[in-house]
């Protein structure tokens, strides 16, 4: 039995979140949940606290590295009490030193690194901070990892800097669930009505937490800019959620603009969309960019995401500084001859499963 803790979970669901659910998920459903036993640490108030009890999973909450010192005394006080084979962080940043270097000198744990995210996404004084922090004790950081993972060749290059590391760096796709995905006519059909959208409707859609890297008040300027029978739905939760109310109001889009939460039909909102607009200042390698594909969905992306996530060659990557172009590109019908059953099947092809994902990731703890 291989014992292993998960960190880097967020508060609100987010793509490393998802990514983590679908591999343990995975592992439950072929019956390898005593081979290989996942416990969590996550943030207070977290979301994920309702579907690790629901789930039956073990989690702890632990303070916010901001409370620098409660967060180190907790982990010290953690680790001498628990063992654990490896413990598995998902982050984009070097900032956090406590937990790996705990982890492996008093737990004795192995530190597998799971780099996400392409750029520093904090802003301002807190950016600074983080590269002050990453200059300071970034190459010590990765002499604590024993298994580097990426979930994309940019996150990679971005994340190591150490070239030895970076060659051993395995760059695990963010696998999912690609069936649950399949493009469905019917579905389409009443998930728009439940919308209150007609044929004659373009709906934009995206996925993803409301936080500034995400870049949403793009998307909802942007709106301001295309015809009326074009509409949008924002799917997600988080801290900027009031700024973005705030901007449809003020540009007075209620009307065609719906910022619709957190929800479990993700799959059905898909098939309703026609096309996917993702402005992110940067990502490593989305996975609600993944999942719009195996729905066959068109997509429209900035240049901070990763060239590679385009799996089927159908993805639209434009500079955020030309809105001309953004709205040329979303403001008109398609023309192209798109079999959106055909591109599910592709995108399992191209290993984006989460069976070739969680094979993958089991064969480097063996």
């Amino acid at each position: 039995m291989k014992r292993i803790l998960v960190s880097g979970l967020s508060v609100d669901i987010g793509g490393i979140g998802t990514l983590v659910t679908n591999v343990v998920s995975y592992n439950k459903r072929i019956g390898n949940s005593q081979e290989f036993v996942f416990e969590f640490l996550i943030p207070y108030q977290s979301v994920y606290r309702t579907w690790f009890q629901q789930e039956h999973y073990t989690y702890y909450e632990i303070p916010s590295l901001k409370q620098w010192f409660r967060y180190r005394t907790f982990l010290r006080q953690f680790f001498r009490k628990r063992h654990y084979d490896y413990v598995w962080i998902n982050n984009t940043s070097k900032v956090d030193i406590w937990l790996p270097w705990i982890a492996k000198h008093i737990g004795g744990a192995k530190i597998i690194q799971h780099a996400h995210g392409t750029d520093c996404e904090e802003k301002g004084i807190r950016r600074l901070i983080f590269k002050l922090c990453e200059c300071l004790w970034g190459k010590a950081y990765e002499k604590l990892i024993d298994i580097p993972l990426a979930c994309s060749s940019l996150s990679a290059d971005y994340f190591y800097r150490c070239p030895v590391l970076r060659e051993k760096c395995t760059v695990l796709h963010n696998g999912i669930n690609v069936d649950q995905f399949k493009f469905n006519e019917s579905v389409r059909f009443t998930t728009r009505q439940a919308l209150g959208l007609t044929d004659e409707n373009i709906l934009l859609g995206a996925v993803g937490r409301l936080t500034k890297v995400k870049n949403y008040p793009f998307l909802i300027d942007l709106m301001k800019h295309l015809p009326q029978s074009h509409h949008c739905i924002i799917i997600g939760d988080g801290e900027d959620k009031d700024l973005l109310e705030k901007q449809i109001d003020g540009l007075k889009l209620q009307d065609r603009v719906q910022l619709l939460g957190q929800r479990r039909d993700i799959p059905d909102l898909l098939c309703a969309m026609d096309i996917l607009v993702m402005p992110s200042l940067n990502e490593g390698l989305p996975f609600s960019l993944i999942e719009a594909q195996a729905s066959g969905l068109r997509c429209v992306c900035s240049e901070g995401i990763p060239k590679e996530a385009d799996l089927l060659k159908h993805v639209h990557f434009i500079n955020l500084s030309s809105m001309t172009e953004w709205v040329k590109t979303c403001g008109e019908k398609s023309n192209e001859p798109f079999d959106r059953i055909l591109c599910n099947r592709m995108v399992k092809q191209a290993g984006y499963s989460i069976e070739t994902s969680y094979d993958n990731f089991i064969r480097l703890l063996e």
